[in-house]
């Protein structure tokens, strides 16, 4: 059975790092982040559409297409909707499929593959109107951030 402090511990910490995405606004990410955010998001589009022709890519879509699920996200590459969960599988997969997406050195992470395709299955689902790339990074930064931080 769990401690119950190390509940209480987890708890704290999920809930401060919820008020550090909700409370970060576009002037607190240093114009560095901003020019590497962007950098990084087309890497990831550009890698994902390529990726789009790996086998795994053609698996994982056959996979998703066959569930079915609520039409509320986009997978990459395709014309196919399905659901939240599924979306940001196949778009993880496909953004990562050829390994040739971002790479933080320091950390030994992929921030993007995990990062951006959970930011873009959100954006479809709950976003009714298309919002800006300096909204897209206000969003994004805060999940990076965390991604590069981690111990």
């Amino acid at each position: 059975m769990d401690n119950p402090n190390r509940a209480r511990c987890r708890m704290e910490l999920t809930r401060k790092l919820a008020q550090f995405v909700c409370d970060t606004q576009f002037n607190d990410i240093p114009e560095t982040a901003v020019s590497k955010a962007r950098e990084c998001f087309l890497d990831w589009q550009g890698v994902a559409l390529a990726g789009t022709g790996d086998p795994a890519a053609g698996i994982i879509m056959e996979y998703v297409r066959a569930a079915g699920g609520h039409p509320e996200a986009s997978v990459i590459g395709s014309n196919i909707k399905t659901d939240m969960a599924n979306a940001a599988m196949a778009n993880g997969l496909i953004g990562h499929a050829l390994d040739f997406d971002d790479y933080h050195d320091e950390t030994v992470i992929h921030a993007s593959a995990a990062c951006t395709r959970s930011l873009v299955r959100c954006a479809s689902r709950f976003t009714p109107v298309k919002f800006s790339g300096k909204e897209f990074s206000r969003r994004r930064w805060p999940a990076w951030d965390l991604r590069r931080q981690r111990p």
